[in-house]
C-alpha cells in the first residue's frame, strides 16, 4: 500500500484555492459592475471640484508641432480644435457641441458630418490643469493633460467675481465685456491661418440690445452665418445661398438674405430671398421667397398667403432697401482689431 505525499495534498488545496479566488475576482469584476478591470477617474495635485464654473476656460495640450485646445464656456458650450503653428489642420479642424458634467465625468454631444456624437470622459481639474480621462468610449485624441495660463484664470475668475458682486441687484451684468471676448476666441479658433477660403467679417446691430451680430462670409465658396452672443453663448445661423446680399435695418430684429441671378437658358430671373427674424438669441424664419428663372415660385409667409404680386415690391415690403445695411467685408486683421 502506498502512502500518500501529504505535501503533495496541501499543494493541490492551494493550487484550488487560489484558482476560485481568481475566478471570483472576475466574475465580480466584471457583473457587480466595480472598477477593477475599468480605467479610472484621474488624480490632480491640488484638485478642486469638477464643475461647470471651475472647467470653464481655454484648455491646450501640445504633442509634437500640434496643438489641441478645449474651450468650455460659461454656459454648456464647448469647442475641440487642432492647430499646427496657429493653423487649422485639415485633418481635424474643430467642431463644437453641448457638455454636461455628472459627478467625475464630462459628457459632450456634438454632430460632425451630419453624425450626432455622444461621448463620456472622465476628467479632474485644478487652477491650471486639466485631465481628460478614458472611459467606456471617448475621441482618443481628446484624451490627455491640458494647461492654462494660472495668472489669466485667476484674473477671469476674480473679474467674474467682482462683476457678480457689482451686480447683484441687476438682472443683467454689462455684456460689453463677454461678447468681444467671445467674438475673438471664435473667429481664432474657426478662422486663423484658413487662408484657402479668405473669409471676411463685419459687426451689425440687427437686434435691439447691446451686444451686435457677427457676419462671416467665405468668399472662396461663397457660404454665409450670422452669429449672435446669448447667456454667453455664441448662436449660429447658417444661411441659405452663396454669394447672396446679406443687408439688415438696424435694431429692427431682421434681416435679409437675397440672391438674383440672369438664366439666359430660361431668359428669366432667378430670385431667392430669406428673411430671418432675430430674437432672444433665436433665429426663425419669416418670410421666403423663391422665383426659379420666371417660371414657378413659392411664398413662405408666417402671417399671411399671397395671391397675385410683384416680387421686388413683396421683397422690399419685408426689408424696406432705403433702410436696409449691407455688411461691410472686414479682413481677419481688421476684425481681430476691432474686437480687441
Amino acid at each position: 500500500m502506498k502512502s500518500q505525499n501529504p505535501n503533495k495534498k496541501n499543494f493541490d488545496i492551494v493550487t484550488i484555492t487560489v484558482v476560485l479566488v481568481l475566478i471570483g475576482v472576475l466574475i465580480y469584476a466584471i457583473f457587480d459592475g466595480t472598477d477593477l478591470l475599468k480605467p479610472k477617474a484621474p488624480k490632480l495635485k491640488n484638485q478642486i471640484e469638477l464643475n461647470a464654473d471651475n472647467i470653464a476656460n481655454h484648455w491646450e495640450k501640445r504633442i509634437g508641432e500640434k496643438i489641441y485646445s478645449l474651450d468650455f464656456g460659461p454656459g454648456s458650450d464647448f469647442i475641440y480644435g487642432c492647430h499646427i503653428d496657429g493653423e487649422l489642420t485639415l485633418e481635424f479642424c474643430s467642431t463644437s457641441g453641448d457638455f454636461v458634467i455628472s459627478g467625475d465625468t464630462v459628457i459632450v454631444k456634438y454632430t460632425l458630418n451630419e453624425t450626432e456624437y455622444i461621448e463620456k470622459y472622465y476628467a479632474a481639474v485644478s487652477a491650471t490643469e486639466l485631465v481628460i480621462a478614458e472611459t467606456e468610449d471617448g475621441f482618443e485624441t481628446i484624451l490627455g493633460t491640458y494647461t492654462c495660463n494660472s495668472d489669466e484664470t485667476q484674473s477671469t475668475k476674480d473679474t467674474s467675481s467682482e462683476t457678480k458682486t457689482e451686480s447683484d441687484n441687476k438682472k443683467e451684468s454689462n455684456p460689453t465685456v463677454s461678447w468681444n471676448a467671445l467674438y475673438k476666441a471664435y473667429i481664432e479658433l474657426n478662422y486663423n491661418g484658413v487662408a484657402r477660403s479668405a473669409p471676411v467679417f463685419d459687426l451689425g446691430y440687427i437686434d435691439n440690445d447691446t451686444v451686435p451680430e457677427l457676419f462671416i462670409f467665405d468668399q472662396y465658396d461663397g457660404s454665409q452665418k450670422v452669429c449672435t452672443v446669448k447667456d454667453g453663448n455664441i448662436k449660429e445661423q447658417i444661411l441659405p445661398y452663396n454669394f447672396a446680399v446679406t443687408s439688415y435695418i438696424e435694431k429692427s430684429g431682421s434681416f435679409m438674405q437675397k440672391l438674383s441671378s440672369y438664366d439666359s437658358e430660361a431668359a428669366g430671373m432667378d430670385i431667392f430671398a430669406t428673411v430671418y427674424s432675430l430674437a432672444n438669441g433665436s433665429f426663425n424664419v419669416a418670410h421666403f421667397y423663391e422665383c426659379d428663372s420666371g417660371i414657378t415660385s413659392t411664398t413662405y409667409d408666417t402671417d399671411r398667403d399671397y395671391g397675385t404680386f410683384n416680387a421686388d415690391e413683396l421683397i422690399n415690403s419685408w426689408i424696406d432697401p432705403q433702410k436696409a445695411v449691407e455688411f461691410k467685408e472686414l479682413s481677419y486683421d481688421e476684425i481681430i482689431s476691432k474686437l480687441s
